[in-house]
């Protein structure tokens, strides 16, 4: 995904290919820095890892080393959700086992 795509989804001032603030087209289609996309759009790919490509995307085109937010992953390798420790199938075997592991000590 693209950061303009990204910004035409999530970002509260892009209104008809334009931008609410300055009241021209959006900074992100001239390829030009946005400084509300920084502040308060790009932050949002820390809860939704589907965007973490269009924040790199972003600061790729600017030359810029921005705000990097980096995916989780569990241990089998599969990308972790925000505010999960652990993939579902990773936590169904780990309770299985702590099922398991009870069961034994009575």
């Amino acid at each position: 995904m693209k950061a303009t795509q990204f910004a035409k989804l999530e970002c509260c001032n892009h209104v008809a290919d334009q931008c609410l603030t300055t009241k021209k087209p959006c900074l992100l289609e001239k390829r030009e820095r946005c400084k509300w996309f920084e502040k308060a759009v790009a932050p949002l790919a820390k809860y939704k890892p589907q965007y973490v490509s269009a924040v790199d995307d972003y600061w790729g085109q600017k030359g810029l080393s921005g705000v990097t937010v980096k995916a989780r992953f569990c241990g089998c390798g599969a990308q972790l959700s925000p505010r999960r420790r652990f993939c579902d199938s990773c936590t169904r075997q780990r309770r299985k086992d702590a099922y398991r592991n009870s069961r034994r000590n009575q």
